[in-house]
């Protein structure tokens, strides 16, 4: 994932020879200014990526099960999301908010990887790191 650009690159590596299979804009068009891209999280079947952007406030998730693609894309919870963390169950995402001084935890579908509801949102000020 590039930072800057906001945009999620696949490669494939052979004999140290990179090939791009895949570039996706993570933002939508109304979101294009002052953004970032942070934080990001691969479940451990590697079959689903997490990715918050600052600025556009977003949650990303793209699907590896076929060739990469964004299957949901929702609000952090707040603004400004600066990192993340899946659960070890892989039930819950946790994210906290710079701007927001909050954190944030919505639940996961595991069988489609997609992020069903937000459960709750306290306030946690100056937090720019989670860890379970």
């Amino acid at each position: 994932v590039s930072e800057l650009s906001s945009e999620f690159f696949d490669f494939s590596v052979d004999n140290l020879e990179f090939t791009l299979n895949t570039k996706l804009n993570l933002l939508p068009k109304d979101k294009l200014d002052n953004t970032s891209s942070a934080a990001i999280r691969i479940t451990k079947d590697n079959r689903f990526i997490y990715i918050s952007t600052r600025g556009a406030d977003l949650l990303t998730v793209i699907s590896l099960e076929n060739e990469p693609e964004i299957i949901q894309q929702i609000n952090s919870g707040g603004m400004h999301p600066r990192d993340f963390i899946l659960s070890e169950d892989e039930q819950y995402l946790l994210v906290v908010n710079k701007d927001t001084d909050d954190m944030s935890s919505f639940q996961l579908d595991k069988t489609n990887g997609k992020i069903v509801k937000l459960i709750n949102t306290d306030k946690v000020p100056h937090a720019i790191g989670i860890i379970l």
